[in-house]
């Protein structure tokens, strides 16, 4: 066997050593890309219940929808209480939003977001809330939800939907 051929038989196995790498390398992006999509799943999830959970107790439910149809009847202790729950509310939304433009959280998902801002934000109280508090927000998440609430004619919710009739 001269030096030539063993030039090629190492040229040989080097070739399948590369397509070998390669098939290993896309295996472990595709495993990746699922940890990814379960992680985005995960933190969906826990904004959701987050805010949800804010207002798990009957008092604090009372707040939230006094302060959503009539804001005017909060005590101040309410509104302050009513102004954080909307914060948790937005910062979740915020968060959706940032992960929608990056293209990790699907349209779907940000579609049933748009629901829940026109529904949280197109009552009196939270119309009243967001505009006196917009600025205290990133300007392209306030673009953003300003945008949605621009597209009242679109599928939405009234908060008297919960009941279950």
């Amino acid at each position: 066997m001269e030096l030539s051929d063993l030039g090629n038989i190492g040229e040989f196995v080097g070739a399948i050593a590369v397509v070998v790498s390669m098939i290993y390398l896309a295996v472990q992006v595709r495993r990746n890309t699922q940890s990814l999509d379960a992680s985005i799943d995960h933190t969906y999830v826990d904004l959701y219940l987050g805010w949800t959970d804010t207002f798990s107790s009957e008092n604090s439910t009372e707040i939230l929808l006094r302060g959503l149809n009539d804001p005017g009847k909060l005590t101040d202790v309410e509104a302050v209480r009513f102004g954080a729950y909307m914060v948790r509310f937005i910062v979740a939304i915020e968060v959706m939003y940032s992960m929608y433009s990056r293209g990790s959280l699907s349209k779907e998902r940000w579609d049933v977001a748009k629901i829940d801002i026109r529904a949280w934000l197109g009552t009196r109280g939270g119309s009243l809330w967001w505009k006196g508090n917009r600025i205290g927000f990133t300007v392209s998440t306030a673009k953003a939800i300003d945008e949605v609430l621009q597209h009242k004619n679109e599928q939405t919710f009234e908060i008297s939907d919960w009941r279950y009739e």
